[in-house]
């Protein structure tokens, strides 16, 4: 089936209208772009630091000198299955040299390719799609182009919070004192954020949280909830529509930090032991 962009841009809009996140992570630009902002060269930075500080900001502080003895013209080399080749960045950009007149145009240009690749006219569908249920009016009265604060709305928290985690978790048949749940908070500190996300997905069926975090979970009055079981020789399981971790009684935490890295590696792999 081929892939529909202005479809897929249609659904996320469907996603926000409804008030539920869409764990699509797109780059900044893209929700610059939904939000009809002009894109910079420090949207370049967010994709490629490296890039930006290595091409990008010393063209901009380039004399005169130093750019003609550069001798650039408008093309990008990129790696192709051949090797090494140039790409125009406008037509018959091999033959237009780069002078201090246009070096803005040039580097505009240049930005566009490494935000785009060769996918600009796919995101522009894509961002078609998305307008045709919200119009671009719309979501600039509603997030004043702010793009971190709509692509917050749009899939949640980047980042998993583990304050706020802790807050809003519901204990059963246990407390925050016993020494399993001690281990819990303690594992997570030592995760990663995308470990953080796969304990998420383990546990509620999905890596992303609403709008408002655990917070809102809470007050959906769907918490996040530890169920601390009576039995230690078992793995921990999962009731993904309680959003609910079976947590056995381990008597370590070596035993407790071991299993659940094992239970979490096997899920990301698709052979989960949660159960719905």
């Amino acid at each position: 089936m081929e892939f529909n962009a202005e479809i897929c841009g249609a659904l996320l809009a469907l996603g926000l209208i409804h008030g539920h996140t869409v764990p699509l992570k797109l780059a900044l630009p893209v929700y610059k772009l939904l939000l009809g902002s002009e894109l910079t060269p420090l949207d370049v930075a967010g994709i490629d630091e490296e890039y930006y500080q290595r091409k990008i900001l010393y063209l901009q502080q380039c004399s005169e000198e130093e750019l003609e003895s550069l001798q650039l013209s408008f093309t990008e080399t990129e790696q192709a299955s051949t090797g090494l080749q140039d790409v125009d960045l406008l037509p018959g950009g091999s033959d237009i040299n780069v002078t201090l007149s246009n070096r803005d145009e040039y580097i505009r240009l240049l930005c566009m390719y490494k935000i785009f690749s060769d996918r600009e006219q796919l995101i522009r569908r894509f961002v078609s799609g998305f307008h045709r249920l919200i119009p671009v009016e719309i979501l600039q009265a509603a997030f004043t182009d702010d793009a971190v604060q709509l692509r917050s709305a749009m899939v949640g928290d980047l980042l998993i919070s583990l304050p706020a985690w802790k807050e809003f978790t519901k204990y059963e048949n246990c407390s925050d004192g016993s020494p399993q749940i001690a281990w819990f908070w303690q594992s997570l500190e030592k995760f990663s954020n995308d470990e953080r996300e796969a304990l998420l997905e383990f546990c509620t069926g999905t890596r992303s949280l609403p709008v408002g975090g655990f917070r809102q979970l809470a007050l959906d009055k769907m918490p996040f909830t530890i169920h601390l079981l009576s039995s230690s020789d078992c793995l921990p399981s999962s009731r993904t529509c309680f959003n609910t971790l079976l947590l056995p009684s381990y008597d370590s935490f070596e035993s407790f930090y071991q299993k659940l890295k094992y239970v979490l590696s096997v899920s990301v792999n698709e052979l989960g032991f949660g159960f719905v």
